[in-house]
């Protein structure tokens, strides 16, 4: 059976219109984040393993991950 993906009811919206980074939280009790893809400089002083990604989120959802 799929993994279902639920937005989390915390989830705060930076932009207008479309998609913006959010916060998913499976069937299973997983998170997910989706946020801005993040290159060059600041990327590279991140040490990540080649399966993993760094993304960028606003402030405001930070804050709401704190009190979630």
């Amino acid at each position: 059976m799929p993994t279902k993906l639920t937005e989390v009811e915390l989830s705060i919206r930076s932009c207008a219109g479309g998609k913006c980074p959010t916060v998913y939280r499976s069937d299973d009790g997983r998170y997910f984040v989706q946020g801005y893809k993040v290159g060059g400089e600041i990327k590279s002083l991140a040490p990540l393993p080649t399966s993993e990604d760094l993304v960028e989120i606003s402030q405001e959802l930070a804050e709401a991950l704190k009190i979630a």
